[in-house]
């Protein structure tokens, strides 16, 4: 039986009251071009909710979930908006892998897919980091560096917030170079 709905808000109320498998089996059914949702269907308010009920409810089954929407709607996202998509994906992954530990056989508390989003996407040397955050505000105001690069370096020092935690709990102690970063971090904008 198909459902019909007036609005893309009575089909959002309809997909977050399904059941963590009933919503499984609609993402596959999306996923693999046999169902569709609405064109202007809110993928990051679901996306969110998702986030959010995994959270409250401490429940891997709805962080799953979540984390396969943000994949989802990152896909087809510009790259800032694919950016944002990954961070909020890495903070649900962090919070579930301080929550519950590291686990090789659960992709969501895989520690190495943390580590590679971080290193894949901070796109300069540790080294010239370095260099550039040294006093920055000085350097910016002498016009020896540009707005955009302070805006890059803010970037990094916000992805290494999203890992830091796991380092206290001795999560990235084979992880040398991320946690190079991290020190680093106080001296970022």
């Amino acid at each position: 039986m198909e459902l019909h709905f007036h609005s893309s808000v009575e089909y959002m109320n309809h997909v977050i009251e399904l059941a963590p498998s009933e919503l499984n089996d609609w993402l596959d059914a999306i996923l693999n071009n046999r169902s569709y949702a609405p064109k202007n269907f809110n993928w990051l308010g679901l996306a969110e909710i998702l986030a959010r009920r995994a959270l409250e409810t401490r429940s891997l089954q709805w962080a799953h979930l979540a984390i396969r929407v943000y994949e989802y709607r990152a896909r087809s996202a510009d790259k800032d908006e694919r950016d944002s998509l990954l961070c909020s994906e890495m903070r649900v992954r962090v919070h579930f892998i301080k929550q519950f530990g590291l686990s090789k056989e659960d992709g969501l508390l895989d520690i190495n897919t943390v580590v590679s989003w971080f290193m894949e996407n901070t796109d300069c040397s540790l080294e010239w980091a370095k260099n550039v955050s040294d006093n920055w505000l000085d350097k910016l105001q002498k016009g020896e560096i540009t707005i955009e690069t302070i805006n890059a370096l803010r970037k990094i020092k916000n992805r290494i917030n999203i890992v830091k935690s796991l380092d206290s709990l001795g999560f990235l102690d084979g992880y040398p170079e991320v946690r190079q970063w991290i020190a680093l971090s106080s001296q970022l904008p």
